[in-house]
C-alpha cells in the first residue's frame, strides 16, 4: 500500500512593532503579535494530501489519487488537483467534492482560486450548509465564500431523493449572507409540470425576512368568479415591513390590497387599506381603511386602538378576506387607554360604530368614556369584599336630535361580608347604586337605588366506588335572596342598557339588566343545586349537574322599552348537565322549561370526541323558542378534523336548519403533507340569508405550501382547517 503525502505550507504575515506608552507595553507587545500571526496561519495554512504528490517548478504541486487540498473550512478532494502555491490557483478533475461553512458542491471538474475564495464547479449538485436548500446547475460559480450564482439551475427544499417540487431558472443567486436567493427566467415545477413562469423571483433560503414577490394566491367562488392575488412583500426596516398585493377578480375588476405593519420599543400595529374600483358587480368604488395598534406605556398603562371603515354595507360578505367576518352587523371603532395596579384598575376610551345592517338599530357612541374601579379583600381574614366602580360617558347618536344624548354618572359600591367554612358558606351584601342624567336638552335626572343580597349554600361529598373506580360526589344546595326596591324610571333614557339572558350564573346576578339605565327592582329567592362526582385517582370531573329557578314574591315594575310588567311568579327552570364518561369523550345539555306555559325554551345537546387538536367530531343540536312557542332558532350541526395518518387529514362541518329544512353550510377539506409540500383544497357552499335560499354561494379554495419557499393559494384556507 503506498503511504500517503502530506505538507504544511504556511503563509506568514509581517507586522511592525508599536512603541506603547506605558513601559509595560513593550513586553506585552510581542506576546499580542505572535498571538495574532498564529490565528492568521491557522486560516491560511494549506493541507495538501494524496496517494502520490509531485513538487514542480514555481512551488507547483500535481495531486493525483485521493487528493485533498484544505485551508480552513474549506476543503476540496478530487482524484486529480493541481495547485499553484504562489497565487493560489486549484485546477481539479475526475470528479471534485467541494465544502465550505455555507456550501457543499460536487461536479465532474472544477477551479478555484483559494487567495480570492471563488471558484467554477461544472455538472454540480449542490447543498446548503445550514439551510434545507439543494439543486443542481451546470456550472455554479462561487463569488466568495457565502455567494454562489448558478446557471441552468434548480432548487428546492424537500429532503434528499425527493424533488417533487422546484424552482427551475436560467441563473440562481444563492447569498447566504442575507438569506435570500433570486433566480431569472423562473418556472415552479411540481412533479415536472410547469405550475406558472416568473422573469424574476426573489425567495427566502432560510427564517429571515425578505424583500421580493410571495408566491401567488388563488381560489374561485361562484359571486366573484376566479381570485387570484400576487402578493409582494417589503422587508422595510428590522420592525417595519408592507405587503402590496395585486387582486384580479374575474367578475369585478382588479383591486389592490395593502399591509403596513411596526413594531416600536413599546407599541405595534398595523395600517390597512384595500381598494376596488368601479366593481363591476356592485358599479361603485369599494374600499376598506383599518389602523390597529396596541402597546405599553409604563408598566400599569396600555393603550389600544382599533379603527377601521369600509364603504359599504356588503363590502366584507363581498370582498372580505375570511369567511368569519360575512354578515357582521357594525364596525367598532376605539382609541382606548387602560390602567391596572393592584386593586385598582380604570380606562379611559372613545367608541363609535358604523353601521352595516340597516335592520338592526343605530347604537349609541361613547365619546368618550371613563371607568374607575376597585376591588378588594379586607378585614384580619380578609372576610370583607368591597367592589367599587365609577363611569362617566358622554353619549352621541348618529340620529343626531331625534335620540336623547348626553352625559351620564354612575357609582356603584357593594360590600359583601364572605362567612365560608368547611361545608358551608353564607355571603350577606349590600350595593348602592347613583346616577346622573345631564341632557343636552336640559332634561336631567338622577336615581338612587340601593340592594340588599343574601348568598348560603351547603357542601355535602362522600366517597363511592363506580365501575371499579373511587369516587367522590359533591351535593351543593345553594339559596340566594335579593331585594331591590322600585324606582320610577320611566323618564332615565336608556343609552347602552339590555336585558340579560336567562343561563345558570344570571340566577345568582344582582340585577336582570345589564347596563345602569335601568335597574331591575324585585324581591326574590333562588333555589339552586349542584352535583358532581369526581374521579380521585385523576380529579377528573365524570358528571356535574346544575339546576335552579328564581321565586319572585312580587311583580317587577321596572321594564326596558316596549316590555310589559312582569308578573310570573317564578323565572324558568334552568337545567344543565356535563357528562364524560372517558376522557376523550363529553356529552352536555342545557334545558330551559316555561311553567307558565307548559313549554320548553330552550334545548341544547353536544356530543364531542376530541383525541387531541387534530382529530376531533363534535355533533350538536339547538331549538330556541320564545313564550309564544314561535320557534327562532332549529338547528344541527356535525364537525369533525381527523389524522388519517401524518400525511394525509380530513375536515368538514355541516350545519342544517330544522326551520328552513335546508343546509345553510356545509364544506369539506382534505389536506395532504408529503414532508416536503403539503396541499389543502376546500369545498364550501352557504346561505347567507335562510329566507333568500337561491342566493347561495359556492367556494372552492386550495392551497399548496412548499416546505422552506411559502404557500400559494387561498389565505382563509386556514380557518376551515384549523377552526
Amino acid at each position: 500500500m503506498e503511504a500517503k503525502s502530506v505538507f504544511f505550507l504556511l503563509s506568514v504575515t509581517s507586522h511592525k512593532t508599536v512603541l506603547g506608552v506605558f513601559l509595560c507595553l513593550p513586553f506585552l507587545l510581542p506576546a499580542l503579535v505572535k498571538a495574532k500571526e498564529k490565528e492568521a496561519a491557522q486560516k491560511t495554512e494549506t493541507i495538501v494530501e494524496a496517494d502520490k504528490i509531485t513538487k514542480g517548478k514555481n512551488g507547483e504541486f500535481s495531486l493525483k489519487g485521493n487528493a485533498v487540498i484544505a485551508q480552513g473550512e474549506k476543503k476540496i478532494r478530487a482524484q486529480y488537483i493541481n495547485y499553484k502555491q504562489e497565487n493560489g490557483e486549484v485546477k481539479v478533475s475526475g470528479g471534485v467534492d467541494y465544502s465550505d461553512t455555507d456550501f457543499r458542491l460536487k461536479g465532474s471538474s472544477a477551479s478555484f482560486n483559494l487567495q480570492q475564495e471563488t471558484g467554477v464547479i461544472f455538472d454540480a449538485e449542490y447543498n446548503l450548509v445550514h439551510d434545507p436548500g439543494k439543486g443542481s446547475a451546470q456550472e455554479v460559480r462561487l463569488q466568495s465564500r457565502t455567494n454562489a450564482v448558478l446557471d441552468d439551475s434548480n432548487y428546492t427544499t424537500c429532503p434528499v431523493g425527493k424533488n417533487d417540487w422546484r424552482i427551475v431558472a436560467s441563473q440562481i443567486e444563492l447569498d447566504t449572507a442575507n438569506g435570500v436567493g433570486s433566480s431569472i427566467h423562473t418556472r415552479l415545477e411540481f412533479y415536472d409540470i410547469p405550475l406558472f413562469y416568473l422573469p424574476y423571483y426573489r425567495f427566502p433560503i432560510d427564517d429571515r425576512r425578505k424583500t421580493g414577490f410571495l408566491l401567488p394566491r388563488g381560489g374561485y367562488s361562484s359571486e366573484d368568479g376566479l381570485d387570484l392575488r400576487l402578493p409582494l412583500y417589503l422587508n422595510l426596516a428590522a420592525n417595519f415591513d408592507a405587503t402590496i398585493t395585486s387582486r384580479v377578480l374575474s367578475k369585478r375588476g382588479m383591486a389592490l390590497e395593502t399591509e403596513f405593519r411596526y413594531l416600536l420599543e413599546q407599541q405595534e400595529g398595523e395600517i390597512r387599506f384595500d381598494y376596488l374600483p368601479d366593481d363591476e358587480l356592485y358599479h361603485d368604488d369599494r374600499y376598506l381603511i383599518a389602523f390597529n395598534q396596541r402597546g405599553e406605556i409604563t408598566e400599569s398603562i396600555t393603550n389600544r386602538f382599533d379603527l377601521a371603515y369600509v364603504s359599504d354595507k356588503d363590502y366584507f360578505s363581498d370582498l372580505g378576506n375570511s369567511s368569519s367576518i360575512t354578515g357582521v352587523d357594525h364596525l367598532s371603532n376605539s382609541i382606548g387607554y387602560y390602567y391596572r395596579e393592584g386593586d385598582w384598575s380604570g380606562k379611559v376610551f372613545l367608541q363609535a360604530y358604523q353601521i352595516l345592517n340597516e335592520d338592526i338599530a343605530k347604537q349609541y357612541q361613547r365619546l368618550p368614556r371613563l371607568d374607575l374601579a376597585y376591588n378588594a379583600r379586607s378585614g384580619k381574614n380578609e372576610e370583607w369584599i368591597n367592589r367599587f366602580n365609577f363611569e362617566i360617558t358622554n353619549f352621541e347618536h348618529p340620529d343626531n336630535g331625534q335620540k336623547p344624548t348626553g352625559l351620564r354618572s354612575d357609582f356603584y359600591y357593594k360590600l359583601i361580608y364572605d362567612m365560608t367554612e368547611p361545608g358551608w358558606f353564607i355571603k350577606p351584601g349590600v350595593s348602592l347604586r347613583q346616577s346622573n342624567y345631564d341632557i343636552d336638552d336640559n332634561d336631567n335626572h338622577s336615581r338612587t337605588v340601593y340592594s340588599a343580597s343574601l348568598d348560603g349554600g351547603l357542601f355535602f361529598e362522600r366517597d363511592m366506588s363506580l365501575f371499579g373506580r373511587k369516587m367522590l360526589h359533591t351535593f351543593e344546595p345553594r339559596l340566594y335572596f335579593l331585594h331591590t326596591p322600585y324606582r320610577d324610571q320611566q323618564r332615565l333614557p336608556v343609552f347602552d342598557t339590555t336585558t340579560n339572558s336567562l343561563s345558570f350564573a344570571q340566577l345568582f346576578a344582582d340585577d336582570r339588566f345589564s347596563g345602569p339605565d335601568r335597574i331591575g327592582d324585585t324581591t326574590q329567592v333562588t333555589a339552586a343545586v349542584s352535583s358532581k362526582i369526581i374521579d380521585t385517582s385523576s380529579a377528573r370531573n365524570l358528571l356535574s349537574i346544575n339546576m335552579g329557578e328564581i321565586f319572585y314574591l312580587d311583580n317587577r315594575l321596572v321594564t326596558l322599552g316596549a316590555d310589559q310588567i312582569q308578573s310570573r311568579a317564578n323565572s324558568n327552570f334552568i337545567a344543565s348537565m356535563r357528562f364524560a364518561p372517558y376522557e376523550k369523550i363529553t356529552f352536555s345539555s342545557e334545558v330551559e322549561w316555561n311553567h307558565t306555559k307548559k313549554l320548553t325554551q330552550l334545548k341544547q345537546l353536544n356530543l364531542n370526541y376530541r383525541q387531541d387538536d387534530l382529530n376531533r367530531i363534535g355533533i350538536s343540536y339547538l331549538e330556541q323558542k320564545n313564550e309564544s312557542a314561535q320557534v327562532s332558532v332549529d338547528s344541527a350541526a356535525v364537525n369533525f378534523s381527523w389524522e388519517y395518518n401524518p400525511k394525509w387529514r380530513l375536515v368538514g362541518k355541516w350545519n342544517y336548519s330544522l326551520l328552513h329544512e335546508i343546509t345553510q353550510e356545509t364544506f369539506v377539506g382534505v389536506e395532504y403533507d408529503s414532508g416536503c409540500w403539503a396541499i389543502r383544497l376546500v369545498s364550501r357552499r352557504h346561505i347567507e340569508e335562510l329566507a333568500n335560499p337561491a342566493e347561495a354561494e359556492q367556494q372552492i379554495l386550495f392551497e399548496i405550501e412548499l416546505l422552506g419557499v411559502g404557500g400559494f393559494g387561498k389565505k382563509e384556507i386556514d380557518e376551515f382547517m384549523n377552526p
